[in-house]
């Protein structure tokens, strides 16, 4: 999961590495060294990690169910 998250986030040119623990708390680091919440972020980055981990998801699912799907609920 947090491979493709990461995954997506370079996509879109936002680069921090995002990480999520067996109980969904996120870690967010820039430059891989200070610490941030979702909540530092501004609205547009905000947007952009909520897209990733949509992305990601929907990656998941395509390799656990072998549904290919282009609709987005």
């Amino acid at each position: 999961m947090n491979i493709e998250v990461t995954k997506y986030l370079q996509i879109l040119d936002f680069f921090v590495l995002f990480h999520l623990d067996d109980s969904f708390n996120e870690t967010i680091k820039s430059r891989h060294r200070d610490e941030f919440t979702y909540a530092s972020f501004s609205e547009g980055e905000k947007q952009r990690i909520d897209l990733s981990l949509l992305f990601a998801w929907r990656q998941i699912a395509r390799m656990k169910n072998s549904a290919n799907t282009n609709l987005l609920i």
